[in-house]
């Protein structure tokens, strides 16, 4: 997320939390453990995807994320 902040990028967590610890589901009973989301929780992003977005905005994005994905 800092990588791309730092060029401009937004992004946002997308579920910050599992959908399976939301409120309306520890009131329906739900009490499970699901490592897989817990994972996806913390590492899954929203990248900018809009009828709005320009061509080359996207061509910045993608040039972003390969750039970061060399630092893995």
């Amino acid at each position: 997320m800092e990588f791309l902040k730092d060029r401009g990028i937004g992004t946002g967590i997308h579920y910050p939390k599992p959908i399976y610890q939301q409120k309306i589901y520890r009131e329906l009973g739900f009490n499970g453990f699901c490592p897989e989301a817990e994972s996806a929780s913390s590492e899954v992003l929203s990248l900018p995807v809009h009828p709005s977005l320009e061509k080359s905005e996207l061509e910045e994005i993608v040039s972003a994320l390969r750039e970061s994905s060399k630092n893995l």
